[in-house]
């Protein structure tokens, strides 16, 4: 998936009291899953993504990035004979800011507690041939990490919100 990204931790740091980093994400995504009824899919998510960030609110005079990880489960429900869907997935999340080592110091990282994270995608796919299907979706990506001690001197909530393209390979 390729996407934009925001991110927000809400505090009293710096006397602004909203700490926000906007950048690109790349991630990716394997979900198992199998038909239980007719047009209607249930199954696994592990996804990955990360967020390169050079000097920010975040990652204070030295590149950074947000890594983050994905495990839940979800359903995607197929409207045939055009074989678009619709999915939602509810997952356990957790976010690492890692620090880029500098001259002056060295590489560093920074947990989150566990959170909640949520997709909705909305996609197409296309059969190539008789059990393969390849296709492109939309997928919008909440994450709410509490508390996000990823923000120095805050233990208020760090929030994600991704909205992004992706391909897709469906065996059938």
């Amino acid at each position: 998936m390729l996407a934009v990204s925001s991110w927000r931790v809400d505090s009293g740091l710096e006397q602004r009291g909203v700490l926000k980093e906007t950048g690109a994400v790349g991630a990716g995504a394997v979900d198992v899953g199998a038909a239980v009824v007719d047009n209607i899919i249930l199954r696994g998510r592990l996804s990955a993504g990360w967020e390169l960030m050079q000097d920010g609110p975040f990652a204070r005079d030295r590149d950074a990035a947000f890594v983050y990880g994905m495990l839940g489960a979800g359903a995607d429900y197929y409207f045939m004979p055009l074989n678009l869907y619709v999915g939602a997935t509810l997952a356990l999340a957790g976010v690492s800011l890692v620090e880029v080592e500098t001259r002056n110091r060295p590489a560093h990282a920074l947990h989150s507690k566990a959170g909640v994270g949520f997709d909705l995608d909305v996609g197409k796919e296309w059969w190539v041939t008789g059990n393969w299907g390849m296709g492109v979706a939309l997928r919008v990506r909440l994450l709410s990490l509490a508390p996000a001690n990823i923000a120095r001197g805050s233990d208020s909530a760090l929030t994600g919100l991704q909205v992004g393209a992706m391909f897709s390979a469906t065996y059938n």
